[in-house]
């Protein structure tokens, strides 16, 4: 039977240091500790201090088309051709990946455009960055929509040089209604043969799943597919897909989770073929929650942990409000003890893991509407939690919150959490970036907001200018007056500004 986690505030945990460079497509990463003030809330007067200074060569300004296209891109860091220093991969909706150093510049063979293909070609869902040749140097993976409805399917693969990797790019053609075109979700990259190296996962709108190596050839038994739900409907694959070695072959599964009520989650083998016991389904809605996976009781087999929101249960027709749920299953599907947990309002991005007090093993962190929970693998409520998670303002007609993202944001070890809210009000844009300690108080020098901009990316924290703070990177949108951005904020200069 599902339990409803107690409304109670107790003493912060110890604190438990954690040190990110850079972190790019994760929902909500925190951790417990540093008892100090109130969470902060959003729209009170005279509390907004000045931007930090921009990085010398940012923004950097991205063309902007006039069709109709996602405003959502990417940003990721990482060091692709092994030279020491960091890099931006940026996906841009208008139709361009592009790769930027830490001063603003470009490599040369940066931007790579898609203008070869049916228009509009454009990114959708995050790409993958990795190894694919064992060659130690990265190369950027992804998929694109091309043409107009019925729209193409496209995945490309580029070096660190932004040449074309051999065997790329291909046509997406045998994904059953592949005009459906890319999903929402991330590519990723997993082992699923166990040979050490990393093959290419993507999951389609209409409900597919496709594996390729990385010289572009198709994985034998690919594409996978739940097929129809019960009333004859293929689901989207929305939330993005997590790789994990459930019974421990040395071989990944890819675990993935459709959109709609009612959701099947599903594991999937090398072969193409779901794990013995999948899919699982859901009574419950998924949006975009991705499935957490790992080892909560130190037992040495992964455990996965599936947020939900609520469901009215009317397609049934047996009616009744169907509640959010957290769960929690073995890697067979059945549901660990004490679990699942009843949610109030519902999960607005799945469930992180973290090791809170040192032991070993992860402890559950959830948000659940305007509250975050951090749960033991029993279902516990962990000491320090919940707490507010607090995102209005003073006036808005619409407000899009990033996920959360953790890293170090003032140099002194200790995890802070980072979130880009945009808010919509007559007619205008406002973008409010805020960092809080792990124990809810204020960065210094946050929360700040920037007029006429809106998120269009999660943020990234990455030290660019090698001062050994880690500075802050977004992909922002002018609206449909004006074009993205690529914006870094110099975040160290918040500490020597105080000297």
């Amino acid at each position: 039977m599902a339990r409803t986690p107690r409304r109670t505030f107790v003493r912060p945990a110890q604190p438990i240091a954690l040190i990110v460079l850079g972190v790019a497509g994760l929902c909500l990463w925190i951790t417990a500790g540093r008892a100090g003030a109130a969470p902060i809330k959003d729209g009170m007067p005279g509390t907004i201090p000045h931007a930090p200074p921009y990085i010398s060569g940012f923004p950097i300004p991205f063309y902007r088309t006039t069709d109709y296209r996602t405003r959502q891109g990417s940003v990721a860091a990482a060091d692709i051709d092994r030279d020491g220093s960091i890099e931006l991969v940026v996906a841009v909706p208008t139709g361009l990946v592009s790769v930027i150093r830490s001063d603003g510049s470009r490599p040369a063979g940066w931007p790579r455009n898609f203008e070869a293909f049916p228009q509009p070609a454009y990114p959708v869902g995050a790409p993958a960055v990795g190894d694919l040749d064992g060659d130690g140097l990265a190369e950027i993976v992804g998929c694109i929509t091309a043409g107009p409805a019925p729209a193409r399917s496209f995945m490309y693969a580029f070096r660190a040089d932004g040449r074309d990797e051999t065997g790329w790019p291909l046509e997406i053609r045998d994904a059953g209604d592949a005009s459906t075109g890319c999903s929402e979700a991330a590519t990723v990259l997993a082992d699923l043969n166990g040979d050490g190296r990393r093959e290419i996962i993507r999951a389609m709108s209409g409900g597919a799943v496709m594996a390729w190596y990385g010289d572009g050839r198709k994985m034998p038994g690919w594409p996978y597919s739940m097929g129809p739900d019960g009333f004859g409907r293929t689901r989207p694959i929305n939330p993005d897909p997590t790789v994990a070695d459930l019974d421990g072959d040395g071989r990944e599964e890819v675990v993935l989770v459709e959109s709609g009520a009612t959701a099947r989650l599903a594991a999937i083998e090398g072969s193409g073929r779901a794990a013995r016991g999948y899919p699982v389904q859901l009574a419950e809605v998924v949006d975009h929650q991705s499935t957490a996976v790992g080892d909560l009781d130190g037992d040495g087999r992964p455990e996965l942990i599936q947020a939900t929101v609520p469901f009215d249960g009317s397609l049934d027709g047996t009616g009744g409000l169907v509640p959010a749920s957290l769960h929690v299953m073995r890697v067979d599907g059945s549901a660990l003890p004490g679990w699942p947990m009843t949610l109030q309002t519902g999960a607005p991005w799945g469930a992180l893991l973290t090791d809170l007090d040192r032991d070993g093993r992860p402890e559950i962190l959830q948000q659940d509407g305007d509250l975050l929970y951090g749960f033991d693998p029993l279902g516990t409520v962990l000491p320090g939690f919940p707490y507010p998670v607090h995102r209005d303002f003073v006036k808005s007609q619409g407000l899009y919150a990033s996920c959360w993202v953790a890293g170090d944001a003032d140099g002194d070890s200790w995890p802070d959490l980072v979130q880009a809210r945009s808010n919509l009000y007559n007619g205008g844009n406002t973008l409010r970036l805020v960092a809080l300690r792990a124990g809810g108080q204020a960065l210094k020098g946050f929360p700040f907001d920037v007029t006429g901009w809106a998120a269009a990316s999660n943020p990234v924290l990455a030290d660019l200018t090698a001062d050994g703070v880690n500075d802050l990177v977004l992909l922002v949108d002018a609206g449909t007056g004006g074009g993205f951005s690529l914006v870094a904020w110099d975040l160290g200069a918040l500490l020597r500004g105080n000297k």
